[in-house]
C-alpha cells in the first residue's frame, strides 16, 4: 500500500514519509508490473529478431532428436513498424503556439477589434481629424490592414511572446535533435503501446529525455491513457558510477562520491555479505561492478497552507489571496483560510542505501486554468489502448501471425534439407565378389551400372531377381502448400494492421491510379489513431517545455538561435512579466495527413500552372514549404495575383481599345474634313475651270471676230503704207517683219 500522500508536519517526519513512499512505489517492480514488463521485454526481443528457441522445441524436436533445420525469426514485424516510423520521420514537424490565459486572449481580441476599427475608419481618418481638430493617432500596431481580418488573426497574426516561444521551440528542436528523440519514442509506441518522457531544465534549456517503457511504473486508472493523471510515477535506470557522479554531482556529498568509487573496487563476492539482495541493485561484468540501479520517484503530495483573503475594490467577486508561512501569526480582523494545494515531491535512491533529492520538485509549474488544485509531474507519457490495464501494441497485433510465419519458414527449410533426389534400394547381398559397397556406388555414379553376380556361390537370386527398387526423395507437393501458407500469412498481417501493399509502395504497376489512392486512403484511416495519439503526446511534451521556458529564459536579454536551413534569428526575449506571466499551448499538425494534403495541393497547382492561373516560381515555392496550409496560402495568393493581373490587363486592353477607337475616329474625322475640303476645292476648281472655259471660248470667238475685222483693216493699211510710205519694191523686209509681229500679237 502507498502511504498517505498528505504532507506531514515536521522536517524529520517529512523525510521519513518521503522515503516510505519511495520504497512502497519501488515494490511495484516486483509485484504488480511484473507481467506487463515481461511482455514489453518479449516484444522488444521479437522486434529485434531475438526469440526463445526453447518455446519452439515442440516444432524443432522429434522424440528428443533435433531436426536438420534452423528456426529463426524473420523480420516481418520490423518492416511494418519501420514503415510507420519512416512515414513520420520523412514528414516535417510543424506546430503553432497560442496564448491560452484569459488576459492574453483578451489582449489579442482587443487587437483584433482595433484592426477592424482602423479598417473601418481609415477612409474617413483625414476628414474626421479636420472636423474634430485632433489627430487620431497611428494605425493599430503599425500593421498594414489585411484584406481578411478574421482569417489573418486566426492563421497569421502572432503576439510578440508567441513569436518568441515559436522560435525558441524551433531552436531547441534543431539544437538538440528532438525529432530523433521523438522517433525513438515512436518505436516504443509501436512495440509496447507506451511512450514516456521526462521534461526538465538542463543547462538552462527545457529539454525532454526519452524513457524506456520497460523501466517505468505508474499509477494510472484503467481506460485512462494520459500519464499526467497519475498520482505517482517511478523510473528505474541502470547507470555506471561515472554517469551517476556526472548527473548528480550537485547533490552528492564528498563521502557519497567516495562510497561510489569504493564500490567499483570491490569484487562481486563481497557484495553478498555487504548488501541485502545485492543482485537486485548491482550488475557485474567479469566479477567487477558495471552498473548500479537508480530509482527516481515523483508523486503529488497534498499540502495544507494558510491564505489571507483581501477585498478587491475593483472586482468584489474576485478577492485577493496571499500565501502565508506556516508560522504566520494571525492579526486582528484578518481573514485567514486554510486550503489544500498540490505539491510535487521527488526522491532518488542510488543502490540500496543512498537517497538524494528528497524534496519538492524544482520544476513545478502552474497555470491560470488549473488554479492550485493541479500541478503536473515532470513525467509526460501515454499508454495507448489502456483497456482493463492491459496494453495492446502493433507488435502484439502481429506477434502470433509472425510466430506462425517463422514456423512455416522452418518447415520449408526442413523440406529443402531433406530433398536429395531419388535413391536406390540395394541389398548388400548382391555385392559381387571382390567388390565393396563403395565400389558399387562408384560404378553406379560414374558408369551408370550396378554390378551384381547371380551365379556366385551362395546366391539365391538366379531365378528370382527382377529389378532394383527406388525411393523418391525429391521435394514433395507439401512445399507448394507451405509457400501458399507463407503468402497467406503475409496477407493476413497486412489485413490486421491495415498496412497494405499500396501503402508500402509495392502495389501492382498496372493497377488504376484511383484504386491505388483508395487503398492508401483506407490504410491511412486505420493507422490514424496511432499517429493521433503520438501527436497529442508531443503537444503535451512541448507545452511543458514552454512552461519551463518561462523559468529558464524569461528576463534574459538576447539569444542567437541558429535554426539550420531557415537561417539565424536574433530573438530578444521580453521582460519577465511579458514572457513568464502568459500560458501557452502547442498544437502540432498531423504531419502524415498534412503531407498528403500538400501533395494534393501541389497536384492542383500543376493543373493551375498549365491553365495559366499561377506562375512557375509559385509552384516551386509550394514544393519547398513544409505544410499544406503554407502551400495553400501560396496557391491562394498566386491565383489572386494572377486574377488581379488579368483584370488589370483586361482593363488596360479595354482602355487601349477605347483610345485606339478614339484615335481612329479622330483620324477619320480629319480624313473626312480633308476629303470634304478636297471635294470643295475640286468643285470650285471645276466651276472656275468651266467658267474659264466659257470665258475662253467667248474670248476666242471675240478675238477671232476682231481678228477678222482687224485683218481686213491691216491688209488695207499695209497696202496703203507700202504704197504711200515705203514703196512696195524698195523695202520688202520691213513689210515681212511687220506681218510677223502682227501674227504673234494675234
Amino acid at each position: 500500500m502507498i502511504p498517505d500522500l498528505m504532507l506531514p508536519k515536521g522536517k524529520k517526519k517529512i523525510e521519513a514519509w518521503a522515503i516510505d513512499i519511495h520504497e512502497a512505489i519501488d515494490k511495484y517492480y516486483s509485484s504488480y508490473f511484473t507481467t506487463q514488463r515481461e511482455k514489453d521485454f518479449l516484444n522488444y526481443n521479437f522486434f529485434n529478431g531475438v526469440i526463445d528457441k526453447g518455446q519452439f522445441e515442440y516444432v524443432t524436436d522429434t522424440h528428443g532428436n533435433s531436426n536438420p533445420a534452423r528456426l529463426v525469426n524473420y523480420p516481418v514485424i520490423k518492416k511494418m513498424v519501420e514503415l510507420l516510423v519512416g512515414e513520420w520521420v520523412s514528414s516535417p514537424m510543424t506546430f503553432d503556439v497560442h496564448l491560452v490565459n484569459a488576459d492574453a486572449v483578451n489582449k489579442k481580441f482587443d487587437q483584433k477589434v482595433n484592426l477592424i476599427f482602423d479598417a473601418l475608419i481609415r477612409p474617413y481618418r483625414q476628414e474626421l481629424e479636420k472636423m474634430a481638430g485632433i489627430k487620431l493617432g497611428e494605425d493599430t500596431m503599425g500593421l498594414e490592414i489585411p484584406e481578411h481580418i478574421e482569417d489573418f488573426m486566426n492563421r497569421n497574426f502572432r503576439e510578440n511572446t508567441e513569436d518568441v516561444v515559436t522560435n525558441g521551440i524551433s531552436y531547441l528542436v534543431h539544437k538538440y535533435g528532438l525529432k530523433d528523440i521523438f522517433k525513438r519514442g515512436l518505436y516504443d509506441f509501436a512495440i509496447t503501446a507506451k511512450q514516456f518522457y521526462r521534461v526538465d531544465i538542463v543547462n538552462n534549456d527545457p529539454l525532454p529525455r526519452r524513457i524506456d517503457p520497460r523501466n517505468m511504473i505508474y499509477d494510472v486508472h484503467t481506460d485512462v491513457d494520459d500519464l499526467s493523471k497519475s498520482e505517482w510515477v517511478a523510473e528505474q535506470r541502470w547507470m555506471s558510477v561515472s554517469e551517476i557522479v556526472q548527473e548528480y554531482r550537485h547533490d552528492l556529498k564528498k563521502e557519497d562520491i567516495s562510497f561510489l568509487n569504493d564500490l567499483r573496487k570491490k569484487p562481486e563476492s563481497q557484495y553478498a555479505s555487504a548488501f541485502t539482495d545485492a543482485h537486485h541493485w548491482f550488475k557485474f561484468n567479469d566479477n567487477m561492478l558495471s552498473h548500479v540501479r537508480v530509482v527516481t520517484a515523483e508523486w503529488k503530495a497534498i499540502k495544507t497552507v494558510k491564505v489571507k483573503e483581501s477585498h478587491n475594490k475593483y472586482n468584489p467577486t474576485k478577492p485577493f489571496f496571499k500565501f502565508l508561512s506556516d508560522d504566520y501569526k494571525e492579526k486582528k480582523n484578518e481573514n485567514i483560510k486554510k486550503i489544500e494545494v498540490i505539491e510535487v515531491w521527488e526522491a532518488t535512491r542510488i543502490g540500496p542505501d543512498l537517497y538524494l533529492r528528497v524534496k519538492p520538485s524544482d520544476f513545478m509549474v502552474t497555470r491560470e486554468e488549473w488554479g492550485y488544485q493541479e500541478t503536473p509531474l515532470s513525467y509526460v507519457g501515454s499508454i495507448m489502448h489502456n483497456i482493463d490495464g492491459v496494453t495492446f501494441s502493433f507488435v502484439d497485433l502481429m506477434k502470433q501471425i509472425a510466430i506462425l510465419y517463422d514456423i512455416t519458414m522452418y518447415n520449408i527449410e526442413l523440406i529443402m534439407q531433406r530433398s536429395a533426389g531419388k535413391a536406390v534400394v540395394y541389398d548388400v547381398a548382391q555385392i559381387p565378389g571382390g567388390m565393396e559397397i563403395d565400389d558399387v556406388i562408384y560404378q553406379a555414379k560414374n558408369h551408370g551400372f550396378i554390378w551384381i553376380n547371380t551365379a556366385q556361390e551362395g546366391s539365391q537370386l538366379r531365378n528370382s531377381f527382377n529389378q532394383f527398387a527406388s525411393v523418391d526423395f525429391t521435394m514433395s507437393n507439401s512445399l507448394t502448400q507451405l509457400i501458399n501458407l507463407k503468402m497467406m500469412l503475409e496477407r493476413t498481417i497486412e489485413t490486421i494492421t491495415g498496412l497494405n501493399e499500396a501503402r508500402m509502395g509495392a502495389g501492382k504497376s498496372d493497377a488504376p491510379v484511383g484504386t491505388t489512392e483508395a487503398q492508401i486512403g483506407q490504410s491511412s484511416k486505420i493507422t490514424q489513431s496511432f499517429y493521433h495519439a503520438h501527436m497529442q503526446l508531443l503537444e503535451k511534451v512541448m507545452t511543458r517545455m514552454t512552461d519551463l521556458m518561462k523559468k529558464a529564459w524569461a528576463g534574459r536579454k538576447k539569444f542567437n538561435f541558429p535554426l539550420g536551413e531557415v537561417g539565424a534569428k536574433w530573438i530578444e526575449l521580453l521582460a519577465s512579466e511579458d514572457l513568464s506571466m502568459n500560458d501557452y499551448a502547442i498544437y502540432i499538425k498531423n504531419s502524415i495527413k498534412d503531407q498528403r494534403d500538400k501533395q494534393t495541393i501541389v497536384s492542383l497547382a500543376e493543373a493551375a500552372l498549365r491553365g495559366g492561373q499561377i506562375g512557375f516560381l509559385d509552384l516551386v515555392k509550394m514544393v519547398n514549404v513544409d505544410s499544406a496550409s503554407d502551400a495553400q496560402k501560396i496557391l491562394e495568393r498566386s491565383i489572386r495575383a494572377t486574377e488581379k493581373a488579368n483584370q488589370e490587363m483586361q482593363q488596360k486592353q479595354m482602355e487601349m481599345q477605347q483610345q485606339a477607337a478614339q484615335q481612329q475616329a479622330q483620324v477619320q474625322g480629319e480624313k473626312n474634313k480633308i476629303l470634304h475640303g478636297a471635294n470643295q476645292t475640286r468643285v470650285q476648281a471645276a466651276r472656275i475651270a468651266g467658267e474659264a472655259k466659257v470665258r475662253a471660248e467667248e474670248v476666242e470667238q471675240d478675238g477671232k471676230r476682231k481678228y477678222r475685222d482687224h485683218d481686213s483693216v491691216r491688209t488695207m493699211d499695209e497696202q496703203a503704207f507700202q504704197q504711200e510710205v515705203l514703196g512696195q519694191e524698195e523695202q520688202p523686209g520691213l513689210i515681212e517683219m511687220s506681218q510677223e509681229k502682227l501674227a504673234n500679237n494675234e
